[in-house]
């Protein structure tokens, strides 16, 4: 951990302290951090309101654990039993977001895969963290085909994808939200 004197270093002479950033796949105690981090984005209006509901959280929860646990993924109709891969990025080994990727469908690994959710704590937007975590993740993803769908609050997260090559598909829905996707 840099010193008082070091930190007055950096703030005065220019020199930003170093940050000890780190991706690693999602454990057990990831479990709460990912679903609150994902609750803000619910009402930030990056995610669909009805995970307000407690129903729905319930089964997020579920979700999240058993992505994290390597088990498949309870999820609505032909996805349902889906595998999930979950990468949290750390600074100084605190859990600061997270990229969680999604089969389509159940064996559809090497074929196609959303990019379901990343988040990453507000006040670490704006220095480049978002965008590691994303290249990172995607560079370990071997499928043929990878997806996001982002809702119009996600403007960001859309154009960071758009600039690694994604490209939008079909029509926006009457919310707003579009499909982006990266043939590989």
């Amino acid at each position: 951990m840099k010193s008082l004197l070091e930190n007055l270093r950096a703030k005065f002479f220019g020199t930003a302290p170093t940050l000890h950033v780190d991706i690693r796949a999602a454990r057990p105690d990831d479990a709460q951090f990912i679903f609150e981090l994902s609750m803000q984005q619910v009402l930030k209006g990056h995610l669909n309101t009805d995970y307000l509901l407690p129903a729905a959280q319930k089964g997020f929860a579920a979700q999240v654990g058993a992505a994290i646990g390597d088990a498949p993924v309870p999820m609505p109709g032909e996805r349902n039993g889906a595998g999930a891969r979950v990468a949290v990025m750390t600074i100084a080994e605190e859990p600061v977001g997270f990229a969680w990727f999604l089969e389509e469908r159940p064996g559809s690994w090497d074929a196609d895969v959303e990019l379901h959710l990343v988040a990453l704590e507000e006040q670490f937007h704006g220095r480049g963290l978002g965008r590691l975590l994303v290249e990172k993740t995607l560079a370990s993803v071997n499928s043929k085909r990878i997806y996001a769908r982002c809702k119009p609050a996600s403007s960001r997260m859309l154009a960071l994808l758009k600039a690694r090559g994604f490209a939008e598909k079909g029509p926006r829905t009457p919310s707003g939200t579009v499909t982006v996707e990266q043939r590989r």
